[in-house]
């Protein structure tokens, strides 16, 4: 959650500056890494965790199939044609694109 923030932040700061290019986006997410990866490198760790098991890979791995299963058929219209040859595209689709957007400006 953290790390959402700190990267909406990184990329709303070029385009505040007045510099919204691809390379000023890339270049703020560049010194947000090094700086969070510098940052995080210093003192214990805040949280331990246990030894992964073959287990818990197998439950991992059941998770994402169930992930699978869930947004396949959805997933498998998107951009779908319809009666006049226009492309669709479903509103769920586009509002999680949308809605981070329009928290942030």
């Amino acid at each position: 959650m953290l790390g959402h923030a700190l990267t909406a932040l990184a990329f709303w700061v070029p385009g505040w500056l007045g510099v919204a290019h691809p390379v000023a986006f890339l270049a703020a997410w560049l010194l947000l890494s090094a700086a969070t990866w510098r940052l995080s490198g210093e003192g214990p760790p805040l949280v331990t965790l246990p030894a992964w098991s073959r287990q818990d890979t197998a439950r991992w791995l059941s998770v994402q199939l169930l992930v699978l299963l869930f947004v396949a058929i959805p997933f498998s219209r998107v951009g779908e044609r319809d009666a006049d040859g226009s492309r669709l595209y479903r509103s769920y689709f586009t509002a999680d694109v949308v809605w981070p957007i329009a928290m942030t400006h």
